[in-house]
């Protein structure tokens, strides 16, 4: 139900089995001064209506902000970290998995991204694959010499783009999630720099 609040304003109410996110009672307007209007709530109300579109997309973003978090920590700390960055993506995985286990069937970026059971399940799968890779790629760097703290972080945006391709529901987002996947897979393919085939 819609009703008119002036020429190009409406204040819009959707019934409980129209929306995932119904509103319990109608917006209410009031004219503060020409185009110029009070909505009845207060900004917290307004930053959880905005906060509901986003959170089928949770489990990336925390993902890609861990992400940033080891690598600041590995550029910061000046010991040997492979190892400690290692470990912290691995727990980055877990929490997004936890994450994931634990989320719902929805829609955000206005249909752009689609989080349902297919997406979900497949977003585990690549955790676990990435998980595993880098388990297995310890003991082969350090004996490749190439053990560097990046290793594990370029894995972590890799995964971040495979699960946004997962949940892309058009070619924008599609896209999005394969150049962030490619690039980070760009460099971990030349991560032997000393290598004539890397």
């Amino acid at each position: 139900m819609s009703v008119p609040v002036a020429r190009t304003l409406w204040a819009v109410h959707v019934p409980q089995e129209w929306s995932a996110y119904p509103l319990n009672d109608p917006l209410r307007l009031r004219q503060v001064a020409e185009n110029t209007y009070a909505v009845k709530g207060t900004p917290t109300d307004c930053v959880i209506m905005g906060a509901r579109h986003v959170m089928p997309a949770l489990p990336e973003l925390v993902l890609a902000c861990l992400g940033m978090a080891i690598l600041v920590f590995g550029v910061l700390r000046k010991a040997e970290n492979t190892l400690l960055a290692t470990m912290f993506t691995i727990g980055a995985f877990l929490i997004t998995g936890f994450l994931i286990a634990t989320r719902r069937h929805g829609v955000a970026f206005h249909g752009q991204f689609v989080s349902d059971a297919f997406s979900l399940f497949n977003k585990e799968l690549i955790l676990l694959g990435g998980s595993l890779a880098l388990i297995l790629s310890l003991d082969w760097n350090k004996s490749q010499g190439i053990q560097r703290f990046e290793y594990p972080v370029l894995a972590l945006f890799a995964t971040v783009g495979m699960m946004i391709m997962t949940s892309a529901s058009n070619l924008m987002t599609m896209y999005l999630g394969l150049e962030l996947q490619s690039l980070a897979l760009y460099v971990l393919a030349a991560f032997a720099r000393d290598n004539v085939r890397s």
